[in-house]
């Protein structure tokens, strides 16, 4: 089955991207160490995350970008994999915000359970919430989900998008055993289920229906400051 896992709080994690600087600085260097850790898919995620959640780290294996974002109006982020610290096993799934350091919400699946068999589709969104000025949205695909896309309130989602098909080596490293997806999006403002479609496409483009939203009414900190970027926030 499916567990939920609660949020996690930005008191229990920090975390942040440095991006390298052109030319000599007269830095030391574990300075110019630190300015190299980029969000890499397929690495760790630990070295972006100086106090990660110790579920990410208690499994057997790595804490992996499944997949990253880098986006200036909702901040950088990554889907990230790792292997549940449970005595049954499992993999896990979370999308976090480096930026806002927040997950807007993580999953684990039980060994023998698909991600999506409760989507009732090939896809779902399961979980949409709120941090400062913007919504973080996630859900599961199934392999044969080759590509989405999202719109909000009939407009599509240009930014804000990671997508991960997880197959093979990657799987097995954070304790899964048949390839699965994921996705999660951060959006600028205040968006409400009802506002959301997920379309979803399979092999040659052929369309595979829109993704069902399995999520509540949010309430929002603040409706008029909808639409503003994370800096405006």
């Amino acid at each position: 089955m499916l567990r939920p896992r609660s949020l996690v709080s930005a008191a229990m994690v920090t975390a942040g991207i440095l991006l390298v600087g052109c030319g000599s600085s007269g830095e030391s260097p574990a300075t110019a160490s630190q300015k190299k850790a980029t969000c890499q898919v397929g690495k760790s995620v630990l070295p972006l995350i100086p106090r990660p959640s110790a579920w990410w780290t208690e499994g057997e294996g790595p804490t992996l970008a499944l997949a990253c974002l880098h986006d200036p109006a909702v901040g950088d982020a990554a889907l990230v994999g790792y292997a549940s610290p449970e005595s049954t096993g499992g993999h896990c799934v979370a999308a976090y915000n480096l930026t806002l350091r927040w997950s807007s919400g993580e999953k684990c699946a039980a060994p023998g359970y698909a991600w999506s068999y409760w989507c009732k589709a090939p896809a779902c969104v399961w979980v949409m919430a709120h941090q400062r000025n913007v919504t973080g949205l996630a859900g599961m695909l199934e392999p044969s989900v080759k590509k989405i896309k999202i719109l909000i309130k009939g407009k599509p989602l240009e930014h804000g998008v990671m997508v991960a098909q997880v197959r093979g080596e990657t799987v097995r490293l954070i304790g899964g055993q048949k390839p699965f997806g994921f996705f999660a999006a951060f959006i600028a403002g205040c968006v409400q289920p009802k506002e959301v479609r997920v379309e979803l496409r399979g092999k040659a483009g052929a369309r595979l229906g829109n993704a069902p939203v399995y999520s509540e009414h949010q309430r929002c900190r603040s409706q008029s400051s909808a639409g503003q970027s994370l800096g405006q926030a």
